[in-house]
């Protein structure tokens, strides 16, 4: 028998969420370079970095360069960048920075030596100034940064803070993808995430402050996630020994967190913190052959979203937590502890909302109750556009990360483009309710 039109709509949705959040986050992702296209200017380090690859390419160490800048804060970034990264390459530079009578009587002095600059590398604003200032050598050749059309959106740094912005929320999302595919919900990550940040900043405070040891710095991120694991184990247990809906224990349970958080300090941020424990969010992983690295933070969620695919797709805990969710009384009769699996879910979601924390108050260097606030929005939003089913039983790790990238490059496209907070809220709760529409209309297309 032919298939029926409404099931093939409902594999191609099927598909479509699996795979298609791909494509539509390329196709935003196109969106947003096409409307942040723009001329850039080369100003700083932009302009800096164009020189230096330039003058590398047309003249070999050991070459006489004069650089010549103004006397605004980008150009002493680009007269710094730019003497440092030639200078260790073995250039012979000297550094003209300030009004333009500086860098006339540079160009003299070193004509009057005997020991004239191949080429005068200018910055932006120097490309106004007169023939005058280089009339000690007017045949001298002048090299300006070159302005050039590329979209904000893709610049370097966009791209690495769109990941680093986007990474405790990632992490939280892994959590809350095993809670809704095991068919709960979980609304205390925001809080637990502040409780978390909260503990760790006091435990260093504790035990070290300013000086704390490496030990003591580990400790206290050890016992911060064994508490808030304690705490989502301990909203499991209702939901699975007392058959409560998750909805509310967790309702609850972000109450009390929340609570507990603020009594602890008193409403107040915890700042004294050893600078080592900075690194945990601010390091950079160097990649071979490029100047610059990726956030550690960008590389832990990686790893720990490898982790979570591996555990949902080759072992028998993530078969079970699928189980569950698709049917948790088949499951059970099938043998599966319906509520061990329940409780797990929820203690390694609480325990990821702990280290969410532990990486805010690394990022932000001070603890504080009010982080974390509505964060589990974001979150529910990141798992539910990246395919995974509100309703249980469905769902995949990676898709939860293409959610959450999605999530962030709306944002940071809002953002670049102008749109306003009013606006950008508008604009995510239709992304959202378009994502749980979707989910909808394929569970019933396919009879789930």
């Amino acid at each position: 028998m032919e298939m029926t039109l409404t099931k093939q709509f409902g594999l191609w949705a099927r598909r479509f969420s699996e795979h298609g959040m791909l494509v539509v986050l390329a196709l935003i992702s196109a969106y947003y370079s096409w409307a942040t296209l723009k001329l850039q200017g080369a100003a700083g380090a932009a302009g800096a970095e164009q020189i230096s690859l330039w003058v590398m390419d047309h003249h070999s160490p050991g070459t006489s360069l004069l650089v010549a800048a103004g006397a605004f804060p980008e150009d002493r970034e680009f007269a710094e960048l730019l003497e440092s990264s030639l200078a260790a390459r073995g250039y012979v530079v000297r550094n003209a920075q300030g009004p333009p009578s500086i860098a006339r009587q540079a160009l003299a002095a070193m004509v009057g030596e005997g020991k004239p600059p191949a080429v005068i590398l200018c910055s932006a604003s120097a490309s106004v100034w007169s023939d005058e200032v280089f009339s000690a050598a007017p045949s001298l050749p002048r090299r300006y940064p070159q302005e050039y059309w590329w979209p904000d959106f893709l610049k370097r740094d966009n791209l690495l803070n769109v990941a680093n912005q986007i990474a405790i929320i990632a992490i939280l999302a892994i959590g809350m993808t095993l809670v809704i595919i095991s068919g709960g919900i979980d609304l205390s990550v925001g809080s637990l995430l502040a409780l978390g940040s909260v503990v760790v900043a006091l435990l260093l405070e504790r035990w070290g402050g300013d000086s704390a040891s490496l030990a003591a710095q580990t400790g206290a991120v050890l016992v911060t996630l064994l508490i808030c694991a304690v705490a989502g184990a301990g909203s499991g247990l209702f939901v699975a020994a007392l058959e409560l809906p998750a909805f509310i224990v967790t309702l609850a349970a972000m109450l009390i967190a929340s609570g507990v958080a603020y009594k602890l300090t008193g409403g107040e941020s915890v700042f004294h913190l050893p600078p080592a424990f900075r690194e945990l969010a601010h390091a950079q992983v160097p990649l071979p052959g490029l100047s610059w690295g990726l956030p550690l933070m960008v590389v832990i969620m990686c790893v720990l979203y490898c982790a979570a695919h591996f555990m949902m797709k080759r072992t028998a805990l993530g078969r079970h937590i699928y189980a569950v969710g698709g049917n948790a009384e088949a499951a059970r009769l099938c043998g599966v502890p319906v509520g061990q699996v329940r409780v797990l879910v929820f203690a390694l979601c609480g325990l990821l909302a702990g280290f969410g924390g532990v990486l805010q108050t690394s990022l932000l260097m001070s603890g504080s109750p009010t982080y974390g606030f509505q964060i589990e929005l974001m979150v529910i939003a990141s798992v539910v556009v990246g395919g995974t089913s509100i309703f249980g039983g469905t769902g995949r790790i990676f898709g939860t990360l293409t959610g959450a990238f999605i999530i962030a490059v709306i944002q940071n496209g809002m953002n670049l483009t102008g749109l306003s907070g009013f606006d950008q809220n508008i604009v995510l709760g239709t992304v959202i309710l378009l994502a749980v529409l979707l989910d909808r209309v394929k569970s019933r297309m396919l009879g789930e």
